[in-house]
């Protein structure tokens, strides 16, 4: 069980606009061939609320996997997938 969190930019936050985010999502896999990601979270504290749901919109789409920023969308997504994913869990 795996959240990603990318940090974008160097710092604390998203990459700036039209910066895409790292590829973290992958570096799980790397160090552990039998890591299951269960979904992304992003600090979109930097963003418009309409830019902060196409950046979570956009890296979801591109892992399949449910993309949000916990603290300020809430953590729905995940615990759905987490459950989905880990029955009986």
């Amino acid at each position: 069980l795996f959240v990603i969190t990318p940090r974008g930019g160097g710092g604390a936050g998203p990459p700036p606009p039209g910066v895409p985010a790292p590829p973290r999502v992958q570096l799980g896999s790397l160090t552990n061939p039998a890591i299951k990601p269960v979904g992304i979270a992003v600090n979109t504290q930097a963003l418009g609320e309409a830019e902060a749901r196409a950046l979570l919109d956009k890296l979801a789409a591109e892992h399949d996997l449910p993309a949000t920023d916990p603290v300020r969308f809430g953590v729905t997504g995940l615990v759905d997938r987490i459950v989905a994913d880990f029955p009986g869990v």
